[in-house]
């Protein structure tokens, strides 16, 4: 804990163990959709992008320490 703020582990990423590696974990990074029944061809959770939606690519979550996206910079 520093500051009164804690910084964990993005529980969206593909991997990682003390931080998660920035990919989607729906598509593992790849950025293609992975569900055979959808005529999307891009990853629906992070639109084709391969990083994760959540964290930003950062691999951590929580805080207010900046540096990490949230719903509005990312759809605002």
């Amino acid at each position: 804990m520093y500051g009164g703020y804690r910084r964990e582990r993005c529980p969206d990423c593909a991997g990682g163990f003390f931080s998660g590696n920035g990919k989607c974990g729906r598509c593992d990074g790849t950025g293609i959709n992975t569900q055979l029944d959808s005529a999307q061809p891009k990853c629906p959770y992070c639109a084709g992008s391969g990083v994760c939606a959540t964290c930003g690519g950062t691999g951590t979550c929580g805080g207010d320490e900046g540096g990490g996206s949230t719903i509005q910079t990312l759809f605002g």
